[in-house]
């Protein structure tokens, strides 16, 4: 940025890099959930007595041998004794993860899903995986496969080689409640991508809403210990990031802002003495780099300017 500063003051621009710096909010809140989520996808459920089946495999590509056989893995009775013992300490998400995979590679267990959805009058969708590119891809892929819970509860039930992945009333609640922390930062994911929508001035209203929405969990509320932790590892992300959000490039963003302008900082509880600070380091940005002299008014100007500047100054009081 200070490089840029320099090139922009050869040509004739300034520029600020403490305060005309612009960082990319949609990727901290995507470093936020992220941190946020190696906590969530560490969580195991205790005394469950369905282990998950499956290795752990990364890759949703196979081939389609593979995809039509389980031999691989399950032994006579669809367990393989190996497995079972690594599974006993898988988590919550690891075990959603290898279920969704078991399902995807066979075609058999993919068609019979779809029967299952029909027949639960649901529309049918295939379970989704995640990457470890996009946050969202991970809450997307929970979402799914809670969405589809009744035809995924109907599969297990009807297919022996499924028996040892039945999730327990505890774990769908637990994944409930995942969905739930994780939801509203899903939302200000949305309002910050959108491409033909200025969002400038949601920056510091972003931040508001994340920060009142990982306070409320805490112990003292009766929340869940593993979504706390997730809670503080995302508040810790947002503190890292928010005090270099507070340039007078925001700021210019908030009060240049039809909806917002001053009003905005009061609504939400601001000090007067920031928003005070704010207003004259505006006015002084302003008055150093923009401002200039209103041209004086001519009969020129009279005949050929702008009509709502001549009305306004003819209804003037002498």
């Amino acid at each position: 940025m200070v490089e840029l500063s320099k090139t922009f003051f050869q040509r004739g621009y300034h520029f600020d890099p403490q305060n005309q710096r612009i960082r990319c909010l949609a990727h901290i809140v995507n470093l936020s959930c992220q941190d946020a989520l190696s906590v969530l996808k560490c969580v195991r459920t205790k005394d469950i007595d369905s282990p998950a089946i499956l290795e752990n495999n990364d890759s949703d590509e196979m081939s389609s041998e593979e995809a039509d056989s389980d031999d691989s893995i399950d032994s006579e009775r669809g367990i393989s004794t190996n497995v079972l013992e690594r599974s006993n300490n898988q988590s919550l998400y690891m075990r959603m993860r290898l279920a969704i995979c078991k399902i995807r590679r066979s075609k058999h267990l993919r068609d019979t899903f779809k029967e299952f959805c029909l027949m639960k009058k649901m529309k049918p969708k295939m379970l989704i995986l995640d990457n470890n590119t996009r946050w969202n891809s991970t809450f997307n892929m929970m979402l799914r496969f809670f969405e589809m819970r009744q035809a995924f509860e109907a599969l297990v039930r009807s297919e022996k080689q499924l028996e040892s992945i039945t999730f327990q009333e505890e774990e769908w609640t637990l994944l409930e409640d995942m969905l739930e922390f994780l939801k509203p930062f899903k939302q200000m994911t949305l309002d910050l991508s959108k491409a033909h929508q200025p969002n400038m001035a949601l920056s510091a209203a972003v931040y508001i809403e994340l920060y009142k929405h990982v306070e409320k969990y805490s112990t003292e509320t009766g929340s869940r210990s593993e979504i706390v932790e997730a809670a503080v590892a995302a508040c810790e992300k947002l503190n890292k990031y928010y005090a270099t959000s507070d340039g007078l490039v925001y700021v210019m963003g908030l009060l240049l802002n039809p909806r917002c302008k001053l009003e905005w900082y009061s609504s939400v509880g601001i000090e007067t003495r920031i928003i005070n600070a704010n207003k004259r380091a505006a006015i002084q940005h302003w008055n150093a780099q923009y401002s200039t002299p209103a041209p004086a008014c001519t009969d020129v100007d009279e005949q050929c300017g702008d009509i709502l500047a001549l009305q306004m100054k003819r209804a003037k009081p002498s």
